[in-house]
């Protein structure tokens, strides 16, 4: 609040200047943290490829997970029990013209 007090009591030619700064300084802040993020990913992009060329780094392999579905015929008789129910797209399909 003090800042900002002080920057309102600045004539506008004073007040320019140090938004000139301002502007300035955050461009240069801005623009050093930009450069070590580029960095920091550069670097890791170079180790994550040495990595991958020296074999150290584990690629999927070509033969997929066995996947273990449900016993949809079980879990249709545990529901339903012994009740044989009718295929509705066939009767749908004698029912209709074509």
């Amino acid at each position: 609040m003090e800042i900002e007090a002080a920057l309102k009591a600045l004539p506008l030619k004073d007040a320019e200047a140090v938004a000139q700064w301002l502007q300035t300084y955050l461009d240069q802040k801005i623009g050093s943290s930009i450069a070590q993020d580029e960095e920091l990913s550069a670097g890791k992009l170079q180790e994550s490829c040495a990595a991958e060329s020296s074999g150290r780094l584990k690629t999927k392999s070509a033969t997929p997970m066995p996947v273990s579905l449900p016993d949809y015929a079980a879990r249709r008789r545990m529901i339903f029990g012994d009740k044989v129910l009718p295929n509705m797209v066939m009767l749908a399909r004698e029912q209709e013209r074509w």
